[in-house]
């Protein structure tokens, strides 16, 4: 695949995936809009130091309304048409249901779920013949651990989101990726959580370099794939969705029941 000269739209350009997808992609030769709720100067400076095309970025808190509403005027101002929209901010919360605070529940789901479908909504026919939508789902868009509440559903939101928008613009040939990473080395691991099972613990050989995860994402891009499973375990959780889901299920159960919570300590 030639990136350049592909009009390209990162959200969350500033976080883990999103700072590497964002050098990976400038270094390719793409023009690149890069939106965060706040992208530094030094930052900006630095990614247009290794590019190869045009460089922006845009402002903007993707939790309301108003500030998708932004992105998608910024969009259409500096790029006006785009070829590859990468839904990649998100945010997480930790703990049971109840003990996660009514707004922070609607605000991931905010940023998660509803940023993508007002963004996608409102740069719809905008987005190329040829183009690409690409969601950074989860494991948690594919299994549903207990403790992530907001996280999971959003996941799973995004990801039916992928399935259906893959096959209504099939007309155009736009492709559709939803791409599920187990837990990686990124900051969502460090997010807030509430109640007696707010803190976690995941053991290290479980966690994937985030360095490796991206380049894995961008070969899916290029491949114009419908699904990418970065790492044996990402893999290993859809395959047991698929054949054991009960299991897995009866398994989670238990171990909350233990007092053992899969997300805690």
């Amino acid at each position: 695949m030639d990136w350049t000269g592909k009009k390209i739209l990162l959200t969350g350009a500033t976080g883990g995936f999103g700072s590497r997808l964002a050098r990976q992609l400038s270094l390719r030769g793409g023009t690149l809009l890069m939106a965060d709720l706040k992208v530094s100067p030094a930052f900006l400076e630095e990614i247009k130091s290794v590019s190869n095309g045009e460089i922006y970025s845009e402002n903007c808190d993707l939790s309301t309304e108003a500030g998708c509403k932004k992105l998608v005027r910024s969009t259409i101002k500096k790029l006006g048409h785009v070829d590859l929209v990468i839904h990649n901010a998100g945010i997480a919360r930790k703990g049971s249901f109840q003990n996660v605070p009514l707004d922070e529940t609607e605000r991931v789901v905010a940023v998660n779920l509803l940023a993508p479908i007002r963004i996608t909504h409102g740069l719809h026919d905008r987005i190329n013949q040829n183009g690409m939508i690409v969601h950074i789902s989860s494991v948690a868009g594919i299994l549903a651990p207990a403790g992530l509440a907001s996280y999971v559903v959003s996941k799973w939101g995004i990801r039916s989101l992928g399935d259906v928008l893959d096959q209504e613009l099939a007309g155009r040939n736009i492709r559709v990726l939803n791409i599920h990473p187990f837990f990686t080395k990124t900051a969502i691991l460090d997010s807030p959580g509430y109640g007696e099972d707010r803190s976690s613990s995941i053991p290290s050989w479980l966690v994937d370099d985030p360095d490796k995860v991206v380049a894995g994402m961008v070969r899916a891009m290029e491949k114009r794939k419908r699904r990418y499973l970065p790492g044996l375990m990402a893999r290993l959780s859809y395959f047991g969705s698929r054949w054991m889901p009960d299991v897995i299920h009866f398994i989670s159960r238990r171990q909350v029941a233990q007092g053992k919570h899969p997300i805690a300590t």
